[in-house]
């Protein structure tokens, strides 16, 4: 079941740019069984291994900004730094509880991802597709992209999210680039962000190296098959298509996390 849902994570990656830790995360902490920060690191190495993978691909095509990636990863891996140095740190075991039901860091982190998801998806749906990409020159444009930047680390710091469900929409709606060079730009984004955050705190002893290679290789075959798809869709039918997946996997997480979801210390 494991090495069939990483032919999805990739296949989602490929055609979206998008959508790997979104599956990535449930899949390690609710078929795997590891505990959200273990699923948070391999969740990093995986989807960022894809990433670049797919990244080369849209590559070939000159179908990736690097200069704006760039502004928008420097703010993101301090952010990325930051955030599981100090702030992931401080989040208590147990935060509050209300009768028998308990809000454990876990289940907290998972629902602040869900959260997350569901008002990235409410952002690309919310307008029409631009078709147009634009020149981007002048400081706005530059400091939405820094903004974005360091909002993407800090989902990347919490949730090991490479940021592509946050990246995708930024790109399109706020510095106006056509829907594939926004996804290969944010395949970019997220090789360098994912490797940073899984890298930069040192590798757990505990990890379980040929599980995590083999269900990255398995992932980057459905990878190379979602570029392969994603090039006989039209760009109207794969946003929607980016929009409404994301809102079925947050509401998804939201409802295992609220109403299925044991507390666990």
């Amino acid at each position: 079941m494991d090495y069939i849902l990483a032919i999805l994570i990739g296949v989602t990656l490929g055609l979206m740019g998008s959508g790997g830790s979104i599956l990535t995360l449930p899949v390690l902490v609710y078929v795997k069984g590891m505990s959200a920060i273990e699923g948070i690191e391999d969740s990093m190495f995986i989807v960022g291994t894809v990433a670049f993978a797919g990244m080369v691909r849209y590559a070939v095509k000159k179908e990736v900004s690097y200069i704006l990636g760039l502004i928008i990863v420097i703010p993101s891996l301090i952010t990325v730094f930051l955030t599981r140095r100090f702030l992931l740190p401080l989040i208590p075991n147990q935060l509050f509880s209300i009768n028998h039901w308990v809000l454990n860091k876990n289940m907290f982190l998972m629902i602040f991802f869900a959260v997350i998801m569901l008002a990235a998806a409410w952002m690309m749906l919310r307008n029409k597709t631009n078709q147009n990409e634009v020149k981007h020159t002048g400081i706005v444009q530059k400091l939405l992209a820094f903004v974005s930047g360091s909002v993407v680390g800090l989902v990347t710091g919490l949730v090991g999210a490479g940021g592509g469900f946050l990246i995708v929409p930024s790109l399109v709606n706020f510095l106006g680039i056509g829907i594939r060079k926004a996804i290969g730009t944010s395949l970019f984004i997220i090789f360098i962000n994912t490797w940073w955050g899984f890298f930069s705190d040192g590798v757990r002893e505990n990890t379980d190296w040929f599980y995590l290679i083999t269900f990255t290789v398995v992932a980057i075959v459905g990878m190379l098959i979602g570029v392969w798809i994603s090039v006989k869709i039209k760009t109207i039918y794969l946003k929607k298509a980016f929009g409404f997946f994301i809102i079925a996997m947050g509401i998804f997480i939201l409802f295992k996390e609220i109403f299925l979801q044991k507390s666990l210390m």
